[in-house]
């Protein structure tokens, strides 16, 4: 049975409360027909968490993994019977993250998604100025000044830049930004009646 569905991929750098809002979006939703689609079926592999210092091939092959993983979501929201699906993250973040560890490796994972016929949806985006991230990520993770200009900086900047070029890719996909330097209650309530509002109005 074909059925229409209204698709969400939640977005976003790190830091910006992706994993709070999809938990409390859960709890919003629990016990009804929304489908919640996590950013991996597996357990990440360390080849993959450590792609960053790695060459070009085991950066590639980094990526084929996630992109396989993304290929899995693909599938299971195609088949399932849910006309509401909230993903964790989706194939233009893989590509967005791809051209962060550079041109090589993000040409690659495009060659490797292309046969595939990607879902579009909403992606809502999550975003905060470099300040708020970097705060977030002292107090998270206890980076330092240093590690922050010699890595996270630079890094962050290649994956904006990465979405920019992503969006090009998959041109049917909307999006809606979200920011989420308020009070983080706040972003939850917007998001949440965000969701409502277009799941009611695409069902008319």
């Amino acid at each position: 049975m074909n059925i229409e569905k209204t698709i969400f991929h939640l977005s976003g750098l790190p830091t910006t409360g992706k994993s709070t809002l999809i938990a409390a979006l859960k709890q919003e939703f629990l016990g009804s027909s929304v489908l919640f689609v996590p950013e991996f079926f597996e357990k990440i592999p360390n080849y993959v968490l450590q792609a960053d210092s790695a060459n070009l091939e085991r950066k590639c092959k980094a990526q084929r993994w996630i992109i396989d993983q993304n290929k899995r979501k693909n599938q299971l929201i195609l088949d399932c019977h849910s006309n509401l699906v909230i993903s964790e993250r989706g194939i233009i973040d893989a590509f967005a993250f791809s051209y962060a560890l550079g041109q090589g490796v993000y040409q690659d994972s495009l060659s490797y998604a292309g046969t595939e016929s990607w879902l579009s949806g909403i992606t809502i985006f999550l975003v905060a100025n470099e300040r708020t991230i970097k705060e977030r990520l002292f107090t998270r993770d206890g980076v330092t000044e240093k590690i922050w200009k010699n890595y996270w900086q630079p890094y962050f900047k290649r994956v904006i830049v990465g979405y920019r070029q992503a969006k090009k890719t998959i041109k049917k996909e909307k999006f809606i930004y979200i920011n989420t330097e308020k009070e983080q209650k706040q972003s939850i309530v917007e998001v949440t009646q965000l969701i409502k509002t277009i799941q009611l109005v695409l069902s008319r």
